[in-house]
């Protein structure tokens, strides 16, 4: 005995399989962005803040711009006003970490420029951390299944399908 399996290809669907590519693409560069702008977000909320440098230094970087060169001046702003610790401390450029590069498509980075980010991040032998980017990227996963699944039925609707 064999087993026979019969495919049916409906022609009139292969068009709109064609135009999915095409209106997909932007609809997930579009989700990408929208998380990481929602990342950025969200980790400033979760930022300890002293003299607010580290808050104003997270900055986003996606295929078409960076946050880089505001979060800097902002950094550095807040550096120089802040707590009585560094008030009218000018923020030295080796406390900044260099700007990341822009990724391709489909890609987005959320960073901090100050470079003491990662000790408050993940703590130090004399200090406990305090996570605020890695939660907000769990966080952020969530919003990025939510607008790819939303992305897709957007592109499948524009292409024809129901």
């Amino acid at each position: 005995r064999k087993a026979m399996i019969q495919l049916i290809v409906v022609s009139s669907g292969i068009p709109k399989l064609r135009n999915l590519p095409r209106r997909l693409g932007p609809e997930l560069e579009q989700a990408v962005r929208e998380t990481a702008f929602y990342i950025e977000k969200e980790a400033k909320l979760a930022c300890p803040v002293d003299t607010g440098a580290l808050r104003a230094s997270i900055y986003t970087v996606t295929k078409s711009s960076s946050g880089y060169n505001q979060s800097k001046t902002n950094a550095v702003t807040r550096r120089a006003s802040g707590s009585k610790k560094t008030a009218g401390r000018p923020t030295g450029p080796e406390e900044l970490s260099p700007e990341v590069r822009q990724p391709g498509a489909y890609t987005a980075i959320v960073a901090v420029g100050m470079a003491y980010g990662v000790y408050v991040e993940y703590g130090t032998s004399r200090m406990a951390a305090r996570p605020y980017l890695s939660t907000a990227a769990v966080r952020g996963k969530a919003f990025l299944d939510k607008r790819v699944k939303e992305a897709i039925k957007r592109a499948g609707k524009d292409s024809g399908f129901k």
